[in-house]
């Protein structure tokens, strides 16, 4: 069944777009700015909340008086990876098993194949 997968796939690929999104949008514009056709405020908003757990590494690092910006920005793309990894997981194994209630698998006899 490869319904879980895809539907694991897209909410990773709607998050990816939501912290791209969160990361392009002028939360201070300059005069005049206005945003890009693609560009929505409520995604962008979106998009920072959904960021702030990959944020988690970095300030437990910060609290531990660590100071060098490269470790803080390894930290960060560690939380982002885990954010991933946990999401598609857990959307996958909740699509599997609303997958498996509404269409359980058919069982096929060997004998009436012939």
């Amino acid at each position: 069944m490869r319904a879980p997968k895809f539907i694991a796939a897209f909410v990773c690929l709607v998050l990816a777009f939501a912290l791209f999104e969160s990361w392009m949008w002028h939360w201070r514009p300059e005069p005049g700015w206005q945003p890009s056709w693609w560009q929505s405020h409520a995604i962008a908003s979106i998009g920072f909340i959904l960021s702030l757990p990959a944020m988690l590494p970095a300030s437990v690092l910060a609290d531990m008086r660590v100071t060098s910006s490269a470790v803080g920005w390894l930290a960060i793309a560690f939380g982002f990876v885990v954010e991933f990894v946990l999401t598609y997981g857990l959307v996958y194994f909740v699509a599997k098993l609303v997958c498996r209630a509404l269409w359980p698998p058919m069982k096929v006899h060997l004998a009436s194949l012939k």
